[in-house]
């Protein structure tokens, strides 16, 4: 019998989908969490700074870039990327590198261990400059104050907004019901999302990486597999083998 996951983010669960499909695992979407955009009005402040700034963009989430392209326009930041040659880029991870490639930026510095203190410790290895975030609601302060306190210049915009669903999503009685192999949470803010629901989940828990797997353990949960690659295909391999490893 073919397993069963929950995917739970706001938007983008195509990719997992597809990773999981291609080994056999089916999957149910269903959004804990509603990403919505920030005000158009902070993007343009941020695509101003980057028309003259000597700065690091740096991305640390799909969001980030895909919702500041949205709200200036996908044509006109690629404009300002292309145009100021003293930009330069780094990515918390591939998937957030790749967005980045879209855009067409070949050189972007990647940490070997996607996290944000990978990617804080390897721009602290560049000389002290300043860098342009955009960032969400909730989205963890690591990088602008470790920045920051090693002497940089640091202008963050909320560019999209992420928080919880305001009613029960219908999944949460399927998971009451054992319905689901596991469940996959890939943030922080899922997480919470999830216990506001269903504090105490049977349902075998898979983190998208380790912040989001700690902040699971911090609220009480039992994590039963993460992964440090939270590509769609690295999340997909950890699953299979767990899910193998209980048969």
């Amino acid at each position: 019998m073919r397993k069963k996951i929950l995917l739970t983010r706001g938007i983008g669960n195509e990719r997992d989908t597809q990773a999981l499909q291609n080994l056999g695992i089916d999957t149910v979407s269903e959004s804990f969490t509603q990403i919505t955009a920030g005000q158009e009005s902070d993007a343009h402040e941020l695509l101003a700074l980057a028309e003259s700034f000597t700065a690091w963009v740096v991305i640390t989430s799909i969001n980030a870039i895909d919702f500041w392209g949205e709200l200036v326009g996908v044509c006109e930041l690629k404009k300002v990327f292309d145009s100021n040659s003293q930009l330069n880029f780094a990515a918390v991870g591939e998937s957030s590198a790749a967005a980045l490639r879209a855009y067409g930026q070949t050189e972007i510095k990647i940490p070997v261990i996607p996290s944000a203190e990978g990617l804080l410790d390897l721009l602290l290895k560049e000389s002290s400059s300043s860098a342009l975030i955009p960032t969400g609601n909730l989205a963890r302060k690591v990088i602008p104050y470790g920045l920051r306190e090693a002497g940089w210049n640091v202008e963050t915009r909320v560019v999209y907004k992420n928080d919880p669903v305001t009613t029960a999503p219908r999944s949460i009685r399927a998971l009451e019901r054992d319905e689901f192999d596991g469940i996959l949470l890939r943030s922080p803010s899922a997480v919470r999302a999830l216990i506001s629901f269903l504090p105490k989940p049977n349902t075998a828990i898979f983190c998208g990486g380790t912040t989001t797997a700690d902040q699971a353990r911090e609220l009480g949960l039992t994590v039963t597999g993460v992964t440090d690659n939270p590509t769609p295909e690295g999340i997909a391999k950890m699953i299979s083998e767990k899910l193998k490893g209980s048969q």
